[in-house]
């Protein structure tokens, strides 16, 4: 089994041995992707903690209807999960959900593993992986490709950036249940990715209509 305490990582209730010996799961953001991937994570009987600024949101009743509990804030998201996975809107929203006063960076009490699923700019994923690694924790990014239908199948694509083989592992092994992930490079590197394939994609579209 992956042990993630090879680099000193504890959880809550002693040592995080990879996702079967886990304590909880924490996802913040749960949209039309967010919802699809946290059910999969339910399915696969993990367990997690949600939380979304609309907290009345369908991915929030459908995600509690299926046993995930429901925190109030970020704050107390952070109090009780280990890992937490962030699928927001864009960069501004990553950049603040992490680094600003009050962000998960200032409220995190232990070491924890973080995997931000949103498409943002390399470099700012860069900024706010740095930052997260000199409060002391592990963090990832994770943008992924295939859309609502493949969140909801659980088919996703992971295009994973990580700034060591054990972190890329650990990353494997927290998402699989939600899809594929593909280990891209170092941190920052699954985001230019996932923007190489959107040019891709758009130069193909561009083709087509001409």
């Amino acid at each position: 089994m992956l042990r993630l305490a090879q680099r000193g990582f504890r959880s809550a209730g002693g040592v995080f041995r990879g996702a079967r010996g886990f304590s909880t799961i924490g996802f913040i953001g749960l949209g039309n992707m967010g919802s699809g991937m946290a059910a999969n994570l339910l399915k696969a009987q993990r367990s997690l903690v949600v939380f979304d600024k609309m907290k009345d949101s369908p991915g929030i009743v459908e995600a509690a209807s299926k046993g995930a509990r429901v925190a109030e804030d970020v704050g107390e998201l952070c109090s009780c999960a280990d890992v937490i996975i962030s699928m927001v809107p864009g960069t501004r929203d990553v950049v603040n959900l992490y680094t600003a006063d009050g962000g998960i960076l200032s409220l995190l009490k232990k070491p924890s593993f973080l995997i931000d699923c949103s498409t943002i700019d390399p470099i700012a994923a860069q900024h706010v992986i740095k930052k997260a690694q000199e409060e002391g924790h592990r963090m990832v990014d994770a943008p992924v490709s295939g859309g609502v239908p493949a969140a909801k199948a659980g088919t996703l694509t992971f295009m994973v950036g990580a700034d060591s083989s054990d972190d890329s592992k650990a990353a494997t092994e927290i998402l699989s249940p939600m899809g594929n992930p593909k280990y891209c490079g170092s941190a920052g590197l699954g985001q230019a990715v996932k923007v190489s394939n959107n040019l891709i994609l758009a130069a193909s579209m561009l083709g087509v209509a001409e």
